[in-house]
């Protein structure tokens, strides 16, 4: 379900349940949302969606850290609650864990592969690791990172 649609059913149901502080992040989320669509004028994907999620992010814990040093602790409670809600938008944790699992094996796959090209020797077989894990050298400076 696209994220514009999820916050619109949030903002129902915050209205349904009169709960101010999350209508109000609900709110302020679909504003920054509909603005940065409305500049682009076209419909936004995932990714700018994210970019904004993540903006809002950054403006409340450095509203958080401003308030603290200036001693308003009840106000950096509001902006982490707000803080709270705006993160559950945001993809789960094991995503990028997952990203970060392939991206090494096809680290490895790279470095291994650029090893024996500025070797000066041939490498048998170098393809993407979606295709295969192998990557041998024909002096044994190979690898074979095999896929978890």
């Amino acid at each position: 379900m696209p994220l514009l649609e999820q916050i619109q059913k949030d903002m129902v149901a915050a209205m349904k349940a009169k709960d101010e502080l999350r209508l109000s992040v609900v709110r302020m989320i679909k504003t920054a949302l509909k603005k940065h669509e409305v500049d682009a004028m076209k419909p936004l994907d995932e990714a700018t969606e994210m970019q904004v999620l993540n903006t809002l992010l950054k403006q409340r814990r450095e509203s958080v850290d401003m308030f603290r040093k200036g001693g308003r602790e009840e106000l950096a409670q509001k902006e982490e609650a707000e803080l709270k809600m705006i993160e559950a938008y945001l993809p789960s944790t094991q995503r990028p864990r997952a990203c970060q699992a392939i991206l090494n094996r096809f680290l490895a796959l790279v470095s291994c592969c650029w090893r024996s090209t500025f070797s000066g020797l041939p490498v048998r077989d170098c393809r993407p690791p979606f295709l295969t894990m192998t990557c041998r050298t024909s002096i044994g400076l190979g690898c074979d990172p095999s896929p978890a």
